[in-house]
Formats: C-alpha cells, structure tokens, sequence
C-alpha cells in the first residue's frame, strides 16, 4: 500500500448538499414479504431513508451548489482557488472533464488547474491525498468536490443497491499552512475484486446498446440490466472486513498514534454493521466516537459519504480534533487518513435548491 505523509496542509472547510426528496424505507414495504427482513434494514443495517435527486440533476449541479456554498460561507472568490479536483464516476459528459465544466460555471480563473479522479467510495480520501500533495507542492489553497447520484443508476427493483444509496455532494476546502500540521495516508487497491461492484455497460469495453439495455433477475430476484449499477453484497463485505480493519491499524502505526488519540472515527458510510464490524474488529470499542446518522437519512452517498458524516452530525464539534477518515468500496479500493481540524468550516447540511 502507498504511505503518504504531509506536513503543511490542512482542510479548513467542508460543506455537504443533499436534494430535498426523500425515500423512506417504510414506504417499499411491498417490495418485502418478509416483515422481519425489513426490521433488519433499519435496525442492523441503519436503513431508513435515502436522498434521491430529480433526473435532471447531475452529480455536477450538486457539486456546483457545494462549491458555490462553501466559497460564500469562507468568502473565497473566484481568484482564490488555485486549483480545483473532482472526484466522482457519473461525468456529466465523456469529455470534456467535468471539472473543466464547473470551472466555467464558477468562474474561477485561468490560472485555476482543473482536473477529474475517477473514483468511488474510497474517492474521498484519495482526492483529500492529491489535495495534500499539490499543496505541499506549492499551490495555496485546493477546492475539492465529490458528488454522485448513484439512484439515477439503480433499479429499483435491485433490493441489493436500491434501499442502499442516496445521491449528495460535498465541497472541500484544504489550504497551505507554515505551521507544522501532519497528515497521514495509507492507500491501497484490490484490483483483482472490480467486478463485485461496477456498471458493466457504458464505457469502451462494452458500449451501450439494445443487448445490454434487457432486463435480467438473479436467482433472488433482484432485477437490473448491464447499463445499471450491481454490487455483490457478501464479496464486498468479506472485502471489507479482510483489509479495512488492518487499513485503519496500519495508518494508526505510520502515524504513531493509538485509537485513544481519536476523537472521531468517520468511515465510509456503508451500513451500520459494515462500521461496527470494521471498527469493532481495528479495535474501537466507543461507538460514540464512531457517526453513522448520515447514513440513516441521506443513505450511502458513495464518494460524499464521509464529508456527509461530518456535515451531519459533527458539524458544531469538528473543530481542533483528530479525525480517522476511511474509505472503501469501487475498485475495490480503499484509503484511510489521520487529520487534524483547527478553525474548520463545518456548517449543517444544506438541501439543495438548484439554481
């Protein structure tokens, strides 16, 4: 795995936007003849509803509105930010870049780089590691987006994904410090698992088309079809708990730090007993230190989970702590962080409006 460590950068800002529509859980009760299976959800699981965006809502347009929000509430303008990454797996088009897109659409300045990661559920902290490294290569200040509207891709009738996922966005902002300020990493890929959680169709190895557009049940009878998304559940769990909890031990030693230093674990935010099996297992025994409401209102939100988690319920007590950050899934992949906050701005999640 890839170790990396900073010393003169630090986040100062993170901003979530969620859309205003909600599914609850309760209300596909028909999809279950088992009462007792959807008691699990919201119990074990911590389902209970999810944020779902209009079809006409791009992961882009979320993450415009968390960018234009948290650059208000920190009064940036539009020659403050030097360069600005967005890491997310639904592009609002093949090319160009969507970061070039919303480069336009903030006005930011020509001497702002912009660029795409591609990525998912570990995308977060891979793109708060690029962030890290292009500050400390000399840059000042970085504006870090992360979206998905990952139902959009979804069949409802995948009771797998379907109950699962929410759409959001998240605005990061990391800026240079001279004071010493560090930040470690510890990132690694599982590349030989990508196929328990993908959409088939789309890209170049297999193009859309009217074969790959046939609905199809499993033997569960979950239905979907090669354009939408599919995950295998148990191959993604058995993934998790082999490398998270070593990923979480190991940045714990690369940072010479016990869980007791903590003041917060935020992981990714999968489901319930996906955290509490992880953390239990790296040897987190205070549940208080670990948030997972996010997850029960706004679902998983893929690459914005982790800044959703904060925004959710640490928005008044993020500052001047030590936070584990730890993503994982698409990939599969997965990344954890140490960090420290010091006079961060964390406001409350904010409902999406358009524009």
């Amino acid at each position: 795995m890839a170790k990396l460590l900073f010393n003169h950068s630090k986040i100062t800002g993170v901003c979530t936007v969620v859309p205003q529509e909600r599914i609850l859980l309760d209300n596909e009760a028909s999809f279950y003849d088992d009462v007792a299976k959807l008691q699990r959800l919201k119990m074990v699981v911590g389902l209970n509803s999810r944020t779902v965006a209009p079809h006409n809502v791009t992961p882009s347009d979320l993450m415009y509105d968390a960018a234009v929000r948290i650059m208000s509430g920190m009064n940036l303008g539009t020659d403050d930010i030097d360069a600005l990454v967005c890491v997310l797996d639904n592009p609002d088009y093949k090319c160009p870049p969507t970061a070039c897109v919303l480069h336009g659409r903030l006005g930011l300045v020509e001497s702002c780089m912009s660029f795409d990661v591609t990525h998912g559920c570990a995308g977060y902290v891979y793109g708060l590691s690029v962030a890290h490294s292009l500050i400390e290569s000399g840059l000042k200040r970085v504006l870090l987006l992360v979206g998905d509207t990952k139902t959009h891709t979804i069949n409802i009738q995948d009771r797998v994904s379907a109950p699962i996922f929410g759409d959001g966005a998240a605005a990061t902002v990391i800026e240079r410090t001279e004071q010493p300020n560090p930040a470690y990493f510890v990132l690694g890929t599982v590349g030989s698992l990508y196929e328990n959680i993908m959409i088939p169709a789309g890209g170049a190895r297999i193009p859309y088309s009217a074969e790959t557009s046939v609905d199809v049940a499993d033997e569960y009878g979950n239905i979907r079809n090669q354009n939408q998304f599919r995950m295998n559940g148990k191959n993604v769990f058995d993934f998790t708990m082999t490398y998270v909890p070593k990923n979480i031990q190991e940045v714990l030693e690369y940072s010479n730090k016990s869980i007791d230093d903590i003041d917060y674990f935020i992981l990714h935010q999968a489901n319930k007993s996906i955290i509490r099996n992880i953390t239990s297992r790296a040897g987190v025994s205070d549940t208080a230190k670990v948030p997972t409401r996010a997850l029960s209102e706004y679902g998983n939100l893929a690459v914005a989970s982790i800044p959703s988690a904060i925004s959710n319920q640490l928005f008044d007590c993020a500052n001047n702590k030590t936070m584990l950050l730890s993503g994982f899934g698409v990939g599969l992949a997965y990344a954890t962080a140490i960090i420290n906050t010091d006079n961060i701005y964390t406001p409350e999640t904010f409902i999406y409006q358009g524009e």
